[in-house]
């Protein structure tokens, strides 16, 4: 029988291995901190972690999504287009694009499709700001 998952705040006998530990406040640290220098050196930010298949993990990505977006608004690029992909939930849809995420893409999504809708999303806030 396995042990019971390690709670946060356990020492470090209690984590049962192999096991994937995180320190949220130097994650959350880190994703603002590689936002700011990207920002102040002119360079376009991929955010995206590939390297989890951890479902608490994908809902702490998905709900810094609207403070991410502030903070890029914040530092000046409130045209940055913010588009995501990956294994993405139907329910999470609503949440995400009211966060201000402009598509979102799944696994199989075809590329030239997807580039199209990106481009005409671009088009229009384009002809919006021209206006």
């Amino acid at each position: 029988m396995r042990p019971a998952p390690a709670r946060a705040g356990d020492g470090i006998d209690a984590i049962d291995t192999p096991a994937l530990v995180i320190d949220r406040d130097a994650m959350q640290r880190n994703i603002a901190l590689m936002a700011g220098y990207a920002h102040e050196h002119g360079l376009r930010l991929r955010p995206h972690a590939k390297t989890h298949k951890s479902a608490h993990i994908a809902e702490l990505q998905k709900m810094s999504m609207p403070q991410l977006i502030e903070e890029v608004a914040k530092q000046g690029g409130s045209e940055v287009l913010v588009v995501v992909g990956g294994v993405i939930p139907a329910q999470d849809y609503d949440f995400l694009k009211k966060a201000g995420v402009a598509a979102i893409y799944g696994p199989g999504t075809n590329i030239p499709a997807a580039a199209a809708e990106i481009l005409s999303i671009l088009r229009q806030r384009n002809q919006k700001r021209a206006a």
